[in-house]
């Protein structure tokens, strides 16, 4: 190896050990362009995904992977890339590329199922949280995907049973303990709801607000979820408007667990005491 084009690997590894992504992407396109070597397509792409230049980062990918066919981990990247710009079909046909490649790598298989999740598709994405049990039997984030999917498809008696099933293995976990409470709610079960409520929002000293909880679940499942922070408020607006103009149970339940996901924990007692106190 000629001295010129060592030189420039090593600028551009040291550029990437200082997070320096923009200098690290130029020496990897002149290396490229030098070599043609397809590893640097593969470096520009990581480099550009750290940019959050999630296209130029999906031209080099699939660049690379038109000369590697078969690097699973290229595809699994550029799913993420995929994701980041909100196109499912491509991150899916993506993902089943990753899978196809190399069957035993959980998070192609969590990855799929958030994504039917966030697409409404609960079934399909519960088939791909039970793939990720089948190798990992206690994986936080698919048990809580089935869950919330079970929750979402109202099969309320089997989203408990998985629940409770999971919370003797991880009692302490907030995020489990506030499904179980809402499972519990659907299921009309007041008292046992309202025990679980109080636990959860005045002996669990690490609770401080559904925020809290989201910014696990960001982090758990490698997604940022601000949008889904701010509809929330614009929600427990319109309820409270809603208020105003009607008084039913729904409304009152509705402003309960809004209120609750705000970190507002008195108040969402108040609602939910009028909830379960209201006649119809």
């Amino acid at each position: 190896m000629n001295s010129p084009i060592k030189e420039k690997i090593q600028k551009a590894k040291y550029f990437e050990t200082q997070q320096d992504w923009k200098n690290a992407l130029i020496l990897y396109q002149e290396l490229y362009e030098i070599t043609k070597n397809p590893s640097y397509l593969n470096k520009m792409a990581y480099s550009s995904s750290q940019l959050k230049e999630h296209h130029l980062s999906i031209n080099y990918y699939k660049k690379y992977l038109e000369i590697n066919k078969e690097d699973w981990i290229a595809y699994y990247n550029l799913a993420i890339e995929y994701f980041h710009i909100n196109k499912w079909e491509d991150a899916i046909t993506s993902l089943k590329h990753a899978i196809t490649y190399k069957k035993d790598f959980t998070k192609s298989y969590l990855l799929l199922g958030y994504i039917y999740e966030l697409q409404n598709q609960y079934k399909e994405a519960i088939e791909q949280f039970n793939l990720v049990l089948k190798q990992d039997p206690h994986n936080k984030i698919a048990i809580k995907g089935i869950v919330y999917s079970l929750i979402q498809l109202k099969q309320y008696e089997k989203a408990l049973s998985i629940c409770e099933q999971f919370l003797k293995i991880f009692p302490n976990d907030l995020v489990l303990k506030n499904l179980h409470a809402g499972i519990l709610f659907q299921l009309g079960k007041s008292e046992a709801f309202i025990e679980e409520l109080k636990e959860i929002t005045e002996k669990d000293e690490n609770y401080k607000s559904f925020e809290n909880y989201l910014n696990k679940m960001r982090k758990e499942r490698n997604k940022e979820h601000i949008e889904f922070l701010e509809e929330v408020q614009k929600k427990l607006i319109q309820k409270s408007i809603e208020l105003e103009e009607k008084k039913d149970k729904k409304t009152y339940l509705d402003l309960s667990i809004l209120s609750l996901f705000s970190g507002n924990k008195e108040e969402a007692l108040e609602y939910l005491k009028k909830a379960i106190e209201y006649k119809n």
